[in-house]
């Protein structure tokens, strides 16, 4: 009924959290027509308001406009700075959050891979300064371009960490990923992840370990 007199339906504080960018992933700040413009480092989100670095001139009251993209696509919101702290600036959660342009979804499956378990770790990709610990998890599922990872905690997707795996002896290679999905089995999470800028060396390491183990399965057979 409140709608059919105009009263906007009241926003699903989840669904724009869920939407909101990555946690310490980079975004545009502009507000318009006082020449402030910067990029900020989005550093999570609470029920009713998000956090991020500060640039020169933010003053609290100011609606801000945010763009960025992630492998969905390219996305803008606005929010009003509330208050800041010697580090941060936090803003209201946005009353909606527009697509203004969409990414088609790869296929991540052309990629061999294998359904083997390799112990690893992870951290969430460092930004200036902040940099976490290590944590360790089970990597499976392995391809050149994506993998699973059984981790502790869950995560939100497009969420972009670092991974640290050993597939060589004396040759640990660290890879940028993002969150693609986190589902709950159990007391632990499973994350679906999808490799980026993996460089030609860690590449061939990756292809050379994923043909060895279908090699050695075969030979068993169990592949």
């Amino acid at each position: 009924m409140l709608n059919f007199f105009g009263a906007k339906k009241k926003p699903d504080g989840s669904k724009l959290r869920a939407m909101l960018p990555a946690t310490h992933a980079f975004v545009t700040f502009v507000v318009r027509g006082t020449g402030l413009e910067g990029r900020l480092c989005f550093e999570g989100a609470s029920v009713k308001t998000f956090r991020t670095t500060k640039i020169a001139g933010m003053v609290p009251g100011q609606d801000g406009v945010f763009t960025y993209s992630n492998q969905s696509g390219k996305f803008m919101f606005t929010a009003r700075l509330v208050s800041m702290t010697d580090e941060q600036a936090i803003f209201n959660l946005p009353d909606e959050i527009k697509t203004v342009a969409r990414a088609p979804v790869p296929d991540r499956r052309t990629d061999p891979r294998i359904d083997t378990t390799v112990n690893g770790e992870w951290r969430f990709k460092p930004v200036g300064k902040i940099v976490t610990s290590w944590s360790k998890v089970v990597i499976s599922d392995l391809s050149r371009v994506s993998a699973n990872m059984t981790a502790e905690r869950e995560f939100k997707a497009q969420d972009v960490i670092e991974v640290r795996m050993t597939l060589e002896a004396g040759r640990p290679i660290t890879i940028d990923a993002t969150i693609v999905r986190s589902e709950k089995t159990g007391f632990k999470f499973k994350i679906a992840l999808a490799f980026r800028h993996v460089n030609e060396e860690d590449s061939h390491l990756i292809t050379r370990f994923v043909n060895k183990r279908m090699t050695e399965l075969r030979a068993r057979g169990l592949a």
